[in-house]
């Protein structure tokens, strides 16, 4: 005999929250390398402030083929209209990225070489008209 398994309820696809950002140069998160080009930056598991610590962050390469999943750490909740952005630290002769800026979050990569002593912070914004979804 054959069984059956019956689903209640609906189902739905949140629409993931996201920014495009262009990236003048190589950088690495985690133990990935990526080059230059466009990201659209993607929250995963739309975490919020208080109830949740960390958010899955993909970089997606838009005019290269180039990904990028992570898990990262929010550090804060600030104005939603605030310009999204990635910062980087310049260490050992490339770019790490060391923080995320999208959609009035603030996170940093759970990764140890976004730890790393370096020259000097980067930031990079997202030009006007450029949000993601």
């Amino acid at each position: 005999m054959t069984a059956g398994l019956l689903l209640a309820g609906t189902l739905r696809a949140r629409p993931q929250e996201g920014a495009i950002i262009k990236v003048p140069f190589a950088f690495s998160v985690g133990s990935q390398r990526l080059p230059a080009g466009a990201y659209q930056i993607e929250l995963m598991t739309h975490a919020q402030a208080g109830k949740d610590r960390i958010e899955v962050v993909v970089l997606r390469g838009l005019d290269r083929q180039a990904y990028a999943s992570f898990v990262s750490r929010l550090v804060v909740v600030e104005d939603q209209a605030a310009t999204p952005g990635l910062t980087f630290r310049r260490a050992q002769g490339q770019e790490f990225l060391t923080e995320l800026r999208v959609h009035g979050k603030r996170l940093r990569p759970a990764m140890p070489n976004t730890q790393v002593a370096g020259e000097a912070d980067l930031a990079l914004m997202a030009e006007p008209g450029t949000s993601g979804r």
